[in-house]
């Protein structure tokens, strides 16, 4: 008996020592990250990757890694981080794919946070990257039967909606539904039928079926750029690999969903889509002035990225792009484009209403103002605002209507 005793008192000891261990632990690592100096660790990663011939692609590696051992960083640390190398290194504002691992490291520390997560995410960083991790990490290579996605539904309905501390801008929930069309390629083991109808669903929360239009686009992503193996595993046997069989695959769909596999196949015609000419091969072969215009936009997002981003922030080549396209592409594309850099990031606000008054020069001007005028709306949000500056540089027909947003 007195064995037992000693023996139950050793437990209770140890559970008691084992509780206060990680008691200090937690209070060690939260005294540690409160005075850590992002500056220093930014300055570290960006020396281990200064020999690296594309340095953003070691970033991506480098600054997750500061979720894990020794380290243990926060996600808000780790943005934080991520910002002031941002600061240093210009060419790295970027970064969607870190976005999303940094949000899927966040989500395994806890799977049951991940609406939590989807609400601290920054909503002026890497594009959006952060929302889109959270959600596909929840339930990434997990197939869901019909019975379980019902017993789901209450939140897919409500992870992209206004809740609490989290007031998404019009573009963030766009994005957070985007997301949801990649999630439900995954939950139902890439059942395109499936997938859309799940689209629908949660796009009636949105207006004129905006947030429908863009889960489907997500649905269709997941099938022409896969990004991770478990990605390319799960649409083996679905996507096309060429042309001719992504065209024949997109009209198996109809109407809006078949112009949505349309533009999002853009990947398969490479780096043609970089010039206005196979800008245009590309679009028209979509039937009508709505789908060709959002083909084009949907390119955009690519282009903007390959000859501004890509090129030091340089708007030569975009320019010369945008003044070879025929009416009336080549305002929309300098509108596009200028919405496009906000989107990655507002800092971009100034260079963004650069390419504007490219536009005004041309005597293009409206359509890209006007789109700016959209960003003040949709990008911004009550929690985040525009900055007081915003509306300084439009043209006086414009600069009235902006103040007044």
């Amino acid at each position: 008996m007195n064995s037992i005793i000693k023996t139950f008192r050793l437990t209770v000891v140890l559970c008691i020592c084992s509780f206060l261990l990680g008691v200090f632990v937690f209070s060690v690592v939260r005294t540690y990250q409160s005075s850590v100096n992002a500056s220093a660790f930014a300055d570290m990663i960006i020396a281990t990757c200064a020999s690296r011939s594309y340095k953003p692609a070691c970033y991506d590696e480098e600054i997750p890694k500061l979720m894990k051992r020794p380290y243990y960083f926060s996600m808000e640390k780790v943005f934080e981080v991520t910002s002031y190398i941002q600061k240093k290194d210009p060419s790295y504002l970027y970064c969607h794919v870190l976005g999303h691992r940094i949000a899927e490291n966040e989500v395994e520390r806890n799977p049951d946070s991940w609406k939590e997560v989807v609400a601290r995410c920054p909503t002026t960083m890497c594009n959006n990257g952060c929302a889109h991790g959270a959600l596909m990490k929840r339930f990434q290579s997990e197939y869901l039967t019909d019975k379980e996605i019902d017993a789901i539904k209450n939140d897919l309905l409500t992870v992209c909606e206004p809740r609490g501390s989290f007031h998404p801008a019009f573009v963030e929930r766009s994005m957070c539904y985007h997301s949801l069309g990649h999630l439900f390629m995954y939950i139902t083991r890439a059942d395109m039928e499936k997938s859309v109808t799940l689209c629908a669903m949660v796009g009636s929360h949105g207006e004129d079926g905006t947030y429908t239009q863009t889960c489907t686009e997500g649905v269709f992503m997941s099938v022409y750029q896969p990004l991770e193996p478990e990605d390319i595993a799960l649409i083996k046997g679905i996507a096309p690999l060429s042309k001719t069989d992504s065209v024949k695959f997109c009209h198996t769909f109809t109407n809006e969903i078949r112009d949505a596999c349309m533009r999002e196949s853009w990947p398969l015609w490479g780096e043609s889509v970089v010039k206005p000419e196979g800008l245009l091969s590309f679009c028209q072969m979509n039937e009508g002035f709505l789908p060709q215009k959002r083909c084009v936009g949907t390119v955009m997002n690519f282009v903007t990225v390959r000859l501004i981003i890509d090129n030091k922030l340089s708007l030569g080549e975009f320019e010369r792009y945008c003044t070879e396209l025929p009416d009336p592409w080549g305002a929309e594309c300098f509108a596009r484009g200028a919405g496009r850099l906000v989107q990655i990031d507002p800092v971009f606000i100034g260079l963004s209403l650069d390419l504007c008054d490219l536009a005004e020069n041309k005597g293009e001007g409206d359509a890209c103002f006007e789109e700016m005028l959209s960003v003040k709306t949709h990008n911004f949000s009550v929690t985040h605002p525009a900055p007081e500056t915003f509306c300084v540089r439009f043209p006086q027909r414009f600069k009235s209507r902006c103040e007044k947003l």
